[in-house]
């Protein structure tokens, strides 16, 4: 009984990281895409933004 209690505890866990791994990379990469486009759109607007 407490044998199959951990193996099922255990591949909950899992899941759950699994799950949380994901949503951390997902709210990680919007960021990022959007910095990029940002970036892609100053350099061909205008070559030196600080000038």
């Amino acid at each position: 009984m407490t044998v199959e209690l951990m193996i099922s505890l255990l591949f909950t866990l899992a899941i759950a990281v699994g799950m949380w791994v994901t949503f951390q990379r997902m709210q990680n990469l919007k960021p990022v895409r959007i910095k990029a486009q940002y970036r892609k759109k100053d350099r061909w607007d205008n070559p030196n933004p600080r000038d």
